[in-house]
């Protein structure tokens, strides 16, 4: 029996600033191209996924794009006819896993794109990595907190410390949150400012990241207050998601109208760190994606070419079963591009560089059903005494999360002394 799938998500290769390719998420089995990449008019654009049937078969395929369109699988052109408002062909699969590459707008700019594969039953888009991409091997970026001293930094400190990311082949930097217990790091018309005088903290970052070709994540704000107590009083959840997500949504807002022409703006980072314990399990958790959801509206109302992304963290609490099925309901309902587990090794919670590899492996499996891009912060700091981390367990920690994810990312600059950083697993300074 055939079924009608979709892919969860595309590769896409096109007029990307950060970047050669980036993962895009389908929503009502569609792109909107022109939005995402920034292009009204439309563009050119290569779009890659990976389809896995369980033995050869022949499926069909059609495709809908407002400007010209040609489908490769396997590396085999496939013929397109029109049909309609769309393109239908026959594919011929191969058993396992089968390369679709579809090209747009190379003759007539398209603007929205999305395709419907009929195949057998067992058939389903898998995870899928650009050309000549491997398992991660080292870390490729790092989480910042902002410090009140760094506010008043020029350009020359922060590009000595991009020029030290660089050297660490990082390029990535996720600012974990712009507003901190109500002071903005950046001019904010809602909140009292960290800089003194005309100094943008959050500008001249950016500006030097630019520089150093370095991608920024901005977060949002935190709520220490009521962020860990919340889902243990329900019947104040609902009101709850509606105020805090239209809070964030004014900061993105802000954040997005004044550094939206920055070359270094990638994505935006919501900082709310979900345990998906019991607490948000059950009746509390359409409320937890509808808060997620508004967030994630409210940045691609904005600017729909930026990556939406948070970081939860787990405990050892409950099974994994437990784990994988809650996450698969959220991340089902919920519109985040980017998922960034924390490892937990650095904290208290008995987490140890082992017992956390079936997170891994059960997350890694729900992304790439859902499309979402999965990410592992590795923690290069510990809570527990003596406090002393060894490169060595860094690169332990390493070698067990690579495998399940696309991307290194670790918490936080602070624990990067030089010394510390020269003896990271895989770095070779310049």
């Amino acid at each position: 029996m055939e079924k009608g799938i979709t892919p969860a998500a595309w590769l896409v290769r096109g007029p990307l600033p950060h970047g050669q390719w980036r993962q895009v998420r389908t929503y009502g089995r569609k792109i909107d191209l022109g939005a995402v990449m920034r292009r009204p008019a439309g563009v050119w654009a290569e779009l890659r996924a990976c389809l896995r049937s369980p033995r050869g078969e022949e499926a069909g395929v059609r495709v809908r794009c407002d400007g010209d369109a040609s489908l490769a699988v396997g590396g085999r052109a496939v013929a397109l006819t029109a049909q309609g408002d769309a393109w239908a062909g026959r594919l011929q699969l191969g058993a396992g896993d089968n390369e679709i590459v579809l090209t747009v707008g190379a003759q007539a700019p398209a603007r929205v794109v999305g395709m419907e594969i009929a195949a057998g039953a067992g058939a389903r888009f898998v995870r899928c990595r650009p050309p000549g991409a491997g398992d991660p091997d080292h870390i490729s970026g790092v989480f910042l907190y902002w410090r009140p001293s760094m506010a008043a930094e020029g350009p020359r400190e922060w590009d000595e410390r991009f020029a030290m990311l660089r050297r660490l082949g990082m390029d990535t930097l996720i600012v974990q949150f712009s507003v901190i217990e109500g002071t903005a790091y950046y001019p904010s018309e809602l909140y009292p400012p960290a800089a003194q005088g005309d100094i943008d903290p959050t500008g001249e970052m950016l500006e030097a990241a630019s520089r150093a070709g370095v991608a920024v994540h901005l977060g949002v704000a935190s709520d220490e207050k009521r962020w860990w107590q919340i889902p243990y009083r329900p019947e104040e959840v609902p009101q709850y998601a509606a105020e805090e997500s239209a809070r964030n949504v004014e900061i993105a807002r802000e954040l997005i109208e004044r550094y939206r022409d920055e070359e270094a703006l990638a994505g935006i980072y919501l900082s709310h760190e979900i345990h998906l314990g019991e607490e948000w399990a059950g009746e509390n958790m359409p409320h937890l994606a509808e808060l997620f959801n508004r967030m994630c509206d409210g940045v691609k109302g904005f600017a729909p070419e930026l990556a939406v992304s948070t970081a939860p963290f787990f405990s050892l609490r409950g099974t994994i079963e437990q784990y994988e099925r809650r996450w698969r309901a959220l991340l089902r309902e919920t519109r985040l591009d980017i998922l960034m587990l924390q490892d937990g090794v650095g904290c208290e919670r008995n987490i140890t560089v082992d017992n956390m590899v079936p997170y891994y492996e059960s997350l890694a499996r729900v992304c790439e059903e859902t499309g979402v891009e999965f990410w592992t912060d590795l923690e290069l700091f510990d809570l527990k005494p003596p406090k002393v981390v060894a490169p060595e367990r860094v690169a332990v920690q390493l070698a067990r999360e690579a495998p399940y994810v696309s991307k290194v990312v670790a918490y936080s600059i602070a624990d990067l002394t030089p010394e510390f950083a020269a003896a990271l697993p895989n770095v070779r300074l310049a």
